[in-house]
């Protein structure tokens, strides 16, 4: 499982850009910056439910 420390470091590799990034579009740039940030969330969300697991927190019952 990814640790938020992981996370962190996805972070910084994603806003580590190029000069090849700076001819985008407005909206490719918009996408990736999305993209970014979704990507983001879900490691922050994989590191929290880790977290919970590893400390023994209950899982949420699905239905």
């Amino acid at each position: 499982m990814m640790s938020i420390r992981h996370a962190l470091i996805d972070q910084a590799r994603c806003n580590m850009t190029t000069d090849a990034n700076t001819d985008l579009s407005g909206a490719a740039r918009f996408g990736h910056v999305l993209g970014c940030g979704l990507r983001r969330i879900l490691n922050v969300e994989r590191a929290f439910w880790s977290l919970f697991d590893r400390t023994g927190v209950p899982s949420v019952p699905s239905q």
